[in-house]
């Protein structure tokens, strides 16, 4: 699927170069094909289209080029929590980069500062959950924080801190 899409995505980028979730679509197409520096060059531009736009659809895409961005290698020690934390300065309404963010701070050590962060994802009524500008996965108000909360408890040094939370 990524050998076909591939020169299809560098034809749209070059016909349309103000689209910014086809620069965060051909970096994600590039990482699956294992480019990882050509897809980092094409994340960040697609970061840096949505900044410059004007349009707010191409600004809300930006997040989704910070998503990959932030997953897309293993980073040396703490640079993917700080494009985590630069995404959600970017985006601060995005629900996945505040899901990604608490991840990049458990990964970090930094588990106390993740855990109301899923746990505000957790309060979130995921069926009346609205952004007009991009779309949202239900998972990332249910089962994945869930999952996540439960493995940030389970490995808390503090037993008190192994209780469910109260929402």
């Amino acid at each position: 699927k990524h050998d076909r899409n591939l020169p299809l995505l560098e034809l749209a980028v070059r016909d349309t170069p103000e689209r910014v979730f086809l620069w965060a679509h051909l970096g994600e197409t590039l990482a699956g094909l294992g480019r990882l520096d050509a897809a980092e060059t094409a994340l960040r531009t697609s970061i840096q289209t949505a900044r410059d736009s004007t349009d707010p659809k191409q600004r809300a895409d930006g997040a989704t080029a910070w998503l990959h961005l932030i997953h897309l290698r293993d980073w040396p020690d703490g640079a993917a929590l700080t494009l985590a934390e630069e995404a959600l300065a970017d985006h601060p309404t995005h629900r996945g980069l505040h899901f990604a963010l608490a991840l990049q701070l458990f990964a970090n050590r930094r588990a106390a500062e993740a855990r109301p962060l899923v746990e505000a994802l957790l309060r979130a009524d995921a069926e009346r959950f609205l952004d007009p500008l991009v779309a949202s996965d239900k998972r990332v108000f249910t089962e994945w924080p869930a999952v996540f909360l439960g493995d940030l408890l389970l490995r808390s040094a503090d037993p008190a801190g192994a209780r469910p939370p109260s929402f």
